[in-house]
Order: structure tokens, then C-alpha cells, then sequence
């Protein structure tokens, strides 16, 4: 009989690599969770400053109370199918995290702390005829024979959708929206007297930027006028469901900021610097206690049993596994984030008007990462402006950014309402030649109607 050896190799991805890459790719909220549930898992972690879970509040761990008296010998003898375990329980956690309310679940759920009985009953039928922006377009009367109601409880469970947030969900038109706004501030001390007289009084001229007829009408000098519009522009919002949208359906949770960028200056200077905030609030260390009794349990006589030491053997190496992923990732951000500030500083002091052309190939090439690794640490990441606005991280890398904002810059300062064709016609003296199909997808996702709506 002939015996023929060969050698073959093949590739082995290490748990770590794994490891590092599913932690990279979660938005900050989904890995919290994963953290704290890593936390509660595995006795031999912990954080290395006091901090408040909403789930467990993390305090030091007797080994001696924490061995497994049961399972001792029953799949912790050895670390390596620790190590399995341990993938399998990350892939659990991250599949359980990502599992997002919808928009009606998160208006029902606001609803429920707001009345109960009837009540809830009513607005939860109501919150069924909702258009994609947030409006009840039905008339009352159309709601009242739909649901068998009278008009009148019609009316009282829109006045229970107005209380929701954001505020202008159930409105029936896009100028009751905005009151519902305006009201909204009101209350919390804003002085919104000129816009409120704006969206009662000369509505029709709004709509239609007829500002000198809107200050004769309002016997309010024209630099008034632009004041409420530019103030109207920053703080309104004609489409309120849509906010929620964002967040709930395409699973963009923009509610928490991976990255801060601050603004500092130095006599005339101006620079940004990077804070990633989880990476102190998330600091995780090796128990002490356990990385004793490991040490001692090395030692004859220490009393411990041999599938004893395995155990807590396997939960260090499993800590420190977690740990070395954990700041894999935040040198990571770090280093694409500190890339982008060198690179769009221009865009971040002046807006998307000055965004510059970048792709994830050359960031991955200049930094010396995989493209893939890239692609996984701006993936569903968010960013802290200056200003405090939150933005994606992959925004830095839209390169219709810079169009959509030309495009909306146009149509808030022109003094007529713009075709499609007329607004691709003013970018095109200003070096942007853009097809009329082009303008009408960037204007429907700049949420703005067409001309004849306007």
C-alpha cells in the first residue's frame, strides 16, 4: 500500500478577528447592551470606573461564590470550548439587540404612559390612519364612520395624538403640523409670536415665499420676516413621522453620538478634537479577585480543585478576550475619526456645502486598514457636530451631500417657486450639471414637494 503525505493550508480566522469585528460593527446602543449582558455573564469582568446599568448595577464578585457547582466539569474543563461558547452567546446577544421597535410601536408605547381605558383604545385605532409623514389626512367624518364613533371622540383622540412626540404627529395638514410645533415651544418659554402670526394670518403668502406681501400684511419690517423664516427653516419640521422613521425602521439609531467632535480654538486658531465618550464610560478591567485566585491557584495546596481552575481560567481568558475587542474598537474609530477631521475639516466648520469627495477604499488604503473593516466602523455610527447636530458617520462619505444642500440652499433663499428644470439650470451656472430626474430624487429626499405644491 503507497502512503502520499501533502501539506495543505488553509486559512483560520482566530475568535479574536471575530470577535473584533462584530463589536466594531454595533451602533453605540447595541453594544451597551451587549456589554452589560457580558457583565452579567462572566464574573471575571468588570468596569473599571462606577457606573449605572440599567440592568445590573456591577459590584466586586466572590470567586468562591461565583464557581458553578453543578456544571464544574461539564464544558469549562477546557478553555477552547469556553471560547466557542462565548461566540455563540456574542452572536445571541447581537441577534436579541437588533431587534428594533417599529414606528407604531413607539407611538403606542408613548400613547400607554398617556391614558388608558377608552382613551387608549381611541387614539390606538387613530394612530391606524396615519400617512407616511404623520397626518390624519381623513376628515373627521370619514374617521367617525370608519371607526363607528362619533365625531366628537374623533376629535378628542386627535387632541391625544398632539401630545405626542415629536410634536405634529396627527396633525391634518402641514400648517396645523407646525402650530402643533409652535405650541410646542410655547411652552417651553420660546417666543414664537411672529411665526405664529405667520401660520395664521398669511399662510397662502408663506407657501408661496411672498415675503415683501407678507410684511406689508403683517406691518413687520422685511429683516422680521426673514428672521421667522430662517427660524421656521431650523426649528420646524413639516414631516414629524419621519423623524421617528429614521431611527425605528432603517435601524439608524441616532439618539446617542459614537463620536464627538469639539471645537476649540487658540488666539485666532481653530481646531476639532475627537472624544469617543464609551470609551470611558465602558472601560472594562480583569476582576481583580479572580486574577488572584488564578495566580494562587497555580500553587500546590491552594485548595482549589483542578476543574475549579479551569473554570475561572476560562472566564479570564474569556474577559480578556472581550476587553482586547473592546479596544480594538475604539482605536479604530479613533483612528478613521481623527482621518476624517484632518480630511473635511472644511465641511464640519461650514456645512455640506464643503464636503469633499471621499471613499471608504482610500480611507481603508491611507490607514492601512482592510476596506471591509472601514465599512463595518462607519456602519450605523453617529457623529456630534460642533453645533450639536447628530449626523452618520457615512455621511462624511455622501458625496450628493454637497448637491442636496446646494439644492435646498437654492429654494430657501430664491424669491419664486423653482421648477425641477429651472433649479437644475441655476446649479448648472454654478458648475453642477445634474440631470432634471437627478434634482427630483435629491428634492424628494430633501422631503420637499414639487413646485405646483409649493
Amino acid at each position: 500500500m503507497n502512503t502520499k503525505l501533502s501539506l495543505k493550508m488553509q486559512p483560520k480566522i482566530s475568535l479574536g478577528v471575530v470577535m473584533n469585528s462584530k463589536l466594531l460593527r454595533l451602533a453605540t446602543v447595541e453594544l451597551e447592551q451587549v456589554v452589560w449582558s457580558e457583565l452579567a455573564d462572566n464574573p471575571a469582568l468588570e468596569l473599571a470606573r462606577e457606573v449605572e446599568s440599567p440592568n445590573r448595577k456591577h459590584s466586586d464578585y466572590r470567586v468562591e461564590a461565583s464557581l458553578p457547582a453543578a456544571n464544574m466539569t461539564s464544558g469549562y474543563d477546557r478553555a477552547g470550548v469556553a471560547h466557542k461558547a462565548f461566540a455563540h452567546d456574542l452572536d445571541r446577544m447581537v441577534e436579541q439587540v437588533r431587534i428594533i421597535p417599529s414606528v407604531t410601536d413607539r407611538l403606542l408605547a408613548q400613547v400607554r404612559l398617556m391614558v388608558d381605558g377608552p382613551d387608549l383604545d381611541l387614539a390606538m385605532n387613530l394612530l391606524q390612519f396615519l400617512d407616511g409623514h404623520g397626518y390624519l389626512r381623513l376628515s373627521a367624518e370619514a374617521l367617525a364612520a370608519a371607526l363607528n364613533i362619533s365625531t366628537a371622540s374623533v376629535d378628542h383622540g386627535v387632541e391625544i395624538l398632539h401630545q405626542l412626540d415629536p410634536p405634529g404627529i396627527g396633525a391634518r395638514d402641514e400648517r396645523e403640523c407646525l402650530l402643533i410645533q409652535c405650541k410646542h415651544l410655547e411652552e417651553t418659554g420660546i417666543d414664537c409670536g411672529i411665526v405664529r402670526r405667520i401660520l395664521t394670518e398669511v399662510w397662502d403668502d408663506f407657501t408661496h415665499q411672498r415675503w415683501l406681501r407678507m410684511a406689508k400684511t403683517l406691518r413687520l419690517p422685511v429683516t422680521a420676516i426673514e428672521e421667522a423664516r430662517s427660524f421656521i427653516v431650523q426649528n420646524f419640521y413639516p414631516y414629524p413621522l419621519q423623524l421617528i422613521d429614521a431611527g425605528a425602521e432603517n435601524g439608524e439609531t441616532l439618539t446617542q453620538a459614537d463620536l464627538i467632535i469639539v471645537r476649540n480654538s487658540s488666539g485666532s486658531r481653530i481646531f476639532y478634537t475627537l472624544e469617543i465618550p464609551q470609551a470611558q464610560t465602558l472601560e472594562m478591567r480583569v476582576s481583580p479577585h479572580f486574577d488572584r485566585a488564578s495566580k494562587a491557584g497555580t500553587n500546590l495546596g491552594s485548595g482549589l480543585a483542578a476543574a475549579d481552575l479551569a473554570w475561572i481560567k476560562a472566564q479570564l481568558d474569556r474577559a480578556h478576550l472581550f476587553i482586547a475587542a473592546l479596544n480594538q474598537r475604539w482605536a479604530t474609530l479613533r483612528r478613521i475619526g481623527q482621518y476624517l477631521l484632518d480630511c473635511q475639516a472644511e465641511f464640519i466648520e461650514a456645512g455640506p456645502r464643503y464636503l469633499k469627495p471621499l471613499t471608504r477604499a482610500k480611507v481603508a488604503a491611507d490607514l492601512g486598514f482592510h476596506e471591509s473593516t472601514v465599512s463595518r466602523a462607519i456602519n450605523e455610527k453617529t457623529v456630534q457636530l460642533p453645533g450639536g447636530q447628530l449626523i452618520l458617520l457615512s455621511d462624511f462619505f455622501d458625496n450628493s451631500l454637497a448637491t442636496r444642500e446646494a439644492i435646498r440652499q437654492l429654494l430657501v433663499h430664491s424669491n419664486k417657486t423653482l421648477t425641477d428644470h429651472e433649479i437644475a439650470r441655476h446649479l448648472q451656472a454654478e458648475g453642477l450639471n445634474l440631470a432634471r430626474r437627478t434634482i427630483t430624487k435629491y428634492r424628494q429626499q430633501l422631503n420637499i414637494p414639487a413646485s405646483y405644491q409649493r
